[in-house]
């Protein structure tokens, strides 16, 4: 058996180049391009990086098995030889962008995004930006990682951890002599359920990531070489059962056996095509993926390398120059490509103009040349391999070392955030502490930045508090300039992402299953505020853009179906069974009328030290707020309300647009201070401008 498998390794040696496989490494290069240039062309361009891992466990277990059943030496792993080739093949092109990057972020970056720079060109350094990324608790989807010029780095991250353990592994597997198809289909099938367990738990960021839920897309390609080089039997198996099923009781019953071959490996490869046409064009960037998902990009890279570089589409369209071009400069391309383009979001205030992003492209193709012609060359296939091992280590290390100084440099003189805005002070993390102690579930967020979690978690002072400050995400922006501007109130904060401040109400992304329960902690929080005697006043806090086309009645003493004309005649009869029912516990409640929208989705109150077509402007007209119908139409509800059922003075509303509008415009930042974290989230700056009138209320209902 191991005189086979060596002659099987060494007949596998000698084989030719596979341009396809550069074609196929260009498909993936091309749809991640456009997807970070124009993600709303091609929602699902980011399955390229799929593509690539499993390209990379094929090409890479390869190699490892030349060197284990090399007919010479067998059983040898050359581990350190194996790793120079990959210091050289992989070390000039990313030194050659972390330089880049480091020096363009110094004239582009605020110094807060140049300190998280420095802290991902250290990362990048040791190839464990996957690992910073996941505690930073970021989507890779999110709008503010367009910001992380080396976001892309964490695929390779995975990609490097994986060569680290896994040529050991296959090691293990040879000397113990243990079934390889068997022991490589544990670890994938492993691997891939750890990544679904994440996915289950709306755990996003960690099945993204995390190596171990990304591996099984690189050893599924390890299993294909070690089938295809080794366990030809088991391939000929196959292809005599779809002979005999689909070739000719269906296509052709007289072929001979090579056209029979022929017709099998153009099925595949046009299977394998169409899964990735399929994924490329279908799959959103949602919290589902990876998943069950990511199959059709992996499985139709299978598909596409199993049919051999004869099959048609392999041939023909993979082969062709342009694509087997652009898949040699694939590496520096992917490289190059995402900091060019994260710095025109930047200079453009994250909404750069199309020809600004068509000319990063071409400018990253050119680069991408020139790194594969002049740079890579000389250090990856010069003759002096010990130079060039010493050089391109201390280097990496080198700039991954400037990096860290960058990082610590600038926490000491700036602070994150979350910092400054005093939301990671111990005063609020015992409040939260104290919140989790009454709902034990609430503040389990794991796949958000921190601004967010923070704007997402219950907190209470203690039990005695007075005042309740309950809804969505709104709720909990406005809590931060009350905590911040009144830290002696005994104000508890109950807010939920996407979700009103009413009963029985599902609100906001509704077919989003990460929001779909949310409504039931709404519910236990008001029973609670309700039958807790201390609570006095009650502000219900709510963005009606996410309830207004969007609700949906989940109670049982109605029947409401639902649907979008039905949706803000339901979420009034919500409103007015959350009313009745705080007032019956001797409740004095409290609307605030949301804070208007930005007519961007980010503020344009942002002075960059770069600009390309980007003007700062802190203002916008008034009229886009009057207009929004959302708004208008419950502002007007809740003032009819109170006005007509609740006429006593129980009930009231602040409007927080007379804080932030005058008669003709509307402001989304004061004295070059922007005021909002994102179209609709008011920042620390503007919730402590609206904070003074919110307390200013509750102390008039106090006093009542």
């Amino acid at each position: 058996m191991i005189a086979n498998m060596l002659k099987c390794f060494k007949e596998q040696s000698k084989q030719e180049y596979r341009s396809d496989i550069d074609g196929l490494r260009a498909i993936a290069c091309i749809s991640v391009v456009i997807f970070h240039a124009f993600p709303e062309y091609l929602k699902g361009g980011f399955v390229g990086v799929d593509i690539f891992f499993v390209i990379s466990g094929y090409l890479i277990s390869s190699i490892i098995y030349r060197n284990l059943f090399d007919i010479e030496n067998p059983g040898k792993l050359h581990l350190i030889d194996f790793y120079i080739k990959r210091v050289r093949r992989i070390f000039p092109a990313l030194i050659t962008i972390l330089c880049t990057t480091l020096i363009l972020g110094y004239f582009v970056l605020l110094p807060e995004e140049y300190m998280l720079l420095g802290k991902h060109v250290f990362g990048g350094s040791l190839y464990i930006n996957n690992i910073m990324l996941f505690f930073e608790s970021g989507s890779y989807f999110n709008p503010e990682s367009n910001a992380k010029p080396l976001l892309h780095l964490w695929s390779l991250g995975v990609e490097e951890q994986f060569y680290l353990i896994f040529p050991i592994f296959l090691w293990i597997i040879y000397k113990t002599r243990q079934n390889f198809i068997l022991v490589l289909t544990i670890f994938t099938i492993t691997s891939f359920a750890l990544c679904k367990i994440e996915i289950s738990n709306h755990n996003q960021s960690a099945a993204f990531y995390l190596p171990w839920c990304r591996f099984w897309e690189l050893s599924i390609g390890a299993i294909l070489s070690y089938i295809v080089f080794y366990k030809k039997d088991f391939i000929n198996n196959i292809k005599c059962l779809l002979e005999k099923v689909v070739i000719k009781r269906v296509l052709f019953k007289n072929a001979n056996a090579q056209v029979n071959e022929n017709i099998l490996n153009n099925i595949l490869s046009i299977i394998g095509l169409t899964l990735i046409i399929i994924a490329i064009a279908t799959i959103k960037n949602n919290y589902k993926f990876p998943g069950t998902k990511a199959l059709l990009p992996v499985l139709g890279a299978i598909f596409i390398i199993a049919a051999g570089k004869k099959a048609f589409i392999n041939r023909y369209i993979l082969s062709n120059r342009i694509f087997v071009f652009l898949g040699l400069i694939s590496y520096p391309l992917y490289l190059w490509h995402w900091p060019l383009l994260s710095f025109a979001y930047v200079c453009d205030n994250f909404e750069p103009k199309a020809w600004i992003k068509i000319i990063a492209i071409i400018a990253a193709i050119g680069l991408s040349i020139l790194t594969y012609l002049f740079i890579e060359p000389p250090l990856r296939y010069g003759k002096r391999k010990i130079f060039s091992l010493i050089f391109l280590l201390s280097s990496l290390y080198c700039i991954g070392f400037i990096g860290f100084i960058i990082t610590i440099s600038l926490q000491k003189e700036y602070k994150y955030e979350e910092e400054k805005n005093s939301t990671l002070s111990a005063e609020l993390l015992k409040r939260e502490n104290e919140c989790q102690l009454k709902f034990n579930k609430w503040n389990i967020k794991t796949d958000i930045p921190n601004f967010w979690f923070y704007i997402i978690s219950c907190k209470m002072k203690s039990t005695e508090d007075n005042i309740a400050l309950i809804g969505d995400s709104h709720a909990g922006t406005y809590y931060l300039g009350m905590a911040n501007l009144f830290p002696d109130r005994k104000i508890s904060v109950f807010p939920e992402e996407n979700a009103a401040p009413f009963y029985d109400v599902r609100t906001g992304a509704r077919d989003t299953e990460p929001f779909r329960e949310n409504y039931k902690n709404i519910n236990k929080a008001l029973d609670y505020i309700r039958n807790n005697n201390s609570y006095k006043v009650v502000i219900l806090a709510h963005t009606p853009l996410s309830s207004y086309y969007d609700t949906e009645y989940m109670g049982t003493d109605i029947n409401l179906p639902y649907s979008k004309a039905n949706s803000f005649p339901t979420l009034k009869i919500a409103i007015k069974k959350t009313v009745d029912k705080l007032l019956s516990s001797g409740k004095k409640v409290i609307f605030t009328l949301d804070n208007p929208a930005l007519p961007n989705r980010k503020t344009n109150c942002v002075y960059r030290p770069i600009t390309i077509s980007f003007k700062p402007k802190c203002e916008f007209d008034k009229q886009f707020y009057t207009n929004t119908i959302e708004i208008q139409e419950y502002n007007r509800f809740i003032k009819n309300l109170i006005n007509t059922d609740y006429p006593d003075g129980n009930v009231d509303f602040v409007d927080l647009a007379q804080i932030l509008c005058d008669e003709n415009k509307c402001y989304e930042g004061i004295n070059n201070k922007p005021l909002y974290k994102d179209q609709n989230h008011v920042n620390q700056e503007g919730s402590n401008l609206v904070a003074p009138k919110i307390i200013q209320k509750i102390d008039k209902m106090l006093a009542n």
